[in-house]
C-alpha cells in the first residue's frame, strides 16, 4: 500500500466523525454550498434545523437537531447568522464556514422580491426573474442587523468570513483555495457542477436590441 493510500485512508478515518456547520447571511448561497458539501462528502445534509417553517413541515413539529443530545456523525448543517451561532453551539462541529455575500444590494433585492411575493419554504429556492423594484426600508434594516450579526460571530469564532463571489465564481483557483482552507478532500470539477454560476436563481433577462 503506497503513501497516497495510506493518505486516504487517514482521510476517511477523520470523516467518520465528521460535523460541519455553515453559518450564513441571507441569500448568499449557503443552501447550495450545503447540498454540494453534503453530496461530496456522502454526509446528510441539514437545513436550518430551527426555522419555524422547517420544523413545521418537515420536523414534526420538533428541531432537526435537539441541543440536549450529542449530534450525530457525518452531517453539513446550515443555520442562518440571526439563529444559534454561539460559541457552545459551533464548538459541537469539526468545521464551521462563515458565508456572506460582498454584494449586499443583489442580497437585499433577491430577499425583498421573495418576501414581497410571499415565496415559501422550497419556493425561495426556485428560480426567478426580479422585477426591478427598490428594497424596502424594512428589508435594508434586516440586512444591517445581518451583516453585523455575521462580524460579531467572525470575531466570537476567531474565523474568516467566505464569500459567495468567490465559490460561485467558477474560478477553479478561487474554490481550490476555499476547499484547502477547510481541508477537504473535494473534486473540484465534481464540486462545480453544484455550485456553477449557471444553476444561479437569479435569472438575467437579455434585453433584445
Amino acid at each position: 500500500r503506497g503513501q497516497r493510500g495510506r493518505r486516504f485512508e487517514s482521510y476517511l478515518g477523520r470523516l467518520d466523525s465528521m460535523k460541519v456547520l455553515i453559518i450564513a447571511t441571507p441569500r448568499s448561497g449557503s443552501t447550495v454550498l450545503c447540498h454540494a458539501l453534503a453530496k461530496e462528502l456522502r454526509f446528510k445534509a441539514i437545513q436550518e434545523p430551527f426555522n419555524t417553517f422547517i420544523i413545521k413541515y418537515f420536523g414534526n413539529g420538533k428541531p432537526l437537531i435537539d441541543l440536549n443530545k450529542e449530534l450525530q456523525d457525518n452531517i453539513v448543517v446550515k443555520s442562518m447568522v440571526h439563529s444559534h451561532t454561539d460559541k457552545d453551539f459551533a464548538s459541537r462541529f469539526d468545521k464551521t464556514i462563515l458565508l456572506s455575500r460582498k454584494n449586499r444590494m443583489l442580497a437585499e433585492e433577491s430577499w425583498d422580491f421573495q418576501k414581497r411575493h410571499g415565496r415559501k419554504g422550497l419556493g425561495w429556492h426556485s428560480r426567478y426573474v426580479h422585477d426591478g423594484k427598490p428594497v424596502s426600508k424594512q428589508t435594508i434594516e434586516s440586512f444591517d442587523y445581518f451583516y453585523d450579526e455575521m462580524a460579531k460571530v467572525s470575531k466570537n469564532l476567531n474565523l474568516p468570513i467566505f464569500w459567495y463571489e468567490d465559490i460561485f465564481s467558477n474560478n477553479e483557483d478561487k474554490i481550490n483555495k476555499f476547499i484547502k482552507e477547510l481541508d477537504l478532500e473535494i473534486n473540484f470539477h465534481t464540486f462545480n457542477r453544484y455550485i456553477n454560476t449557471e444553476n444561479r436563481y437569479r435569472k438575467i433577462e437579455k434585453t433584445i436590441l
